[in-house]
């Protein structure tokens, strides 16, 4: 399918994963987690349309969203900028929803859409690649260091976060006894960081 020249493609693995929870009873929030992270990387898309550089591709898949990029070069501000458009999206969402959730009464029926994206808010900023605030931190870096340098200080900064989060997501999983959502993202983003690592050497 292509939108305005992009093109958008479904992963096999995400359309399994949809099928399995919608059948398991977790329609609902499925779809309003894939509707936030639907506006998040809206968020990230209006920015590269703003700067002349829209994607070729995006494919959705079961980890999140990734875009394949048409070739122009963006600079560190601009990539800066565009790393963190998704996460203040969301950020925006959750407010407005917010404010009109006191308004509206106290209607529970807000709550699930305001939680989930000040989740997907809250995560994507932590400064660990390939997270929106990893990538942030590392063009950020980019503006005043070297590329490898900047590189190797995301990376600690990384590992500097990755540890409390790991503990944080067995404390949840220990007292829920079945919530095993942030281990599972602290999982990915601990192989991600290895593959990094790897792939430097």
């Amino acid at each position: 399918m292509r939108i305005k020249g992009i093109k958008i493609r479904l992963s096999f693995l995400f359309a399994l994963m949809a099928a399995f929870l919608i059948g398991s009873g977790a329609g609902e929030s499925f779809m309003i987690t894939v509707v936030s992270a639907l506006l998040h990387e809206a968020g990230h898309l209006l920015c590269l349309i703003s700067y002349d550089a829209p994607p070729s591709e995006i494919i959705i898949g079961a980890a999140g969203f990734k875009m394949k990029m048409s070739g122009k070069i963006l600079s560190y501000r601009q990539e800066t900028v565009v790393s963190l458009a998704g996460v203040f999206v969301n950020f925006l969402i959750a407010s407005l929803l917010s404010i009109f959730y006191c308004f509206a009464g106290g209607d529970n029926r807000l709550l699930m859409p305001i939680y989930a994206n000040l989740g997907l808010g809250v995560v994507n900023l932590l400064p660990i690649e390939p997270l929106d605030g990893g990538r942030a931190l590392y063009f950020w870096l980019c503006q005043k260091r070297t590329e490898a340098h900047a590189g190797r200080i995301t990376d600690k900064v990384g590992l500097a976060f990755l540890m409390p989060l790991f503990i944080l997501s067995f404390i949840i999983l220990v007292k829920s006894g079945y919530n095993i959502t942030l281990l599972c993202i602290s999982i990915y983003l601990g192989i991600s960081l290895i593959a990094r690592a790897g792939a430097k050497r």
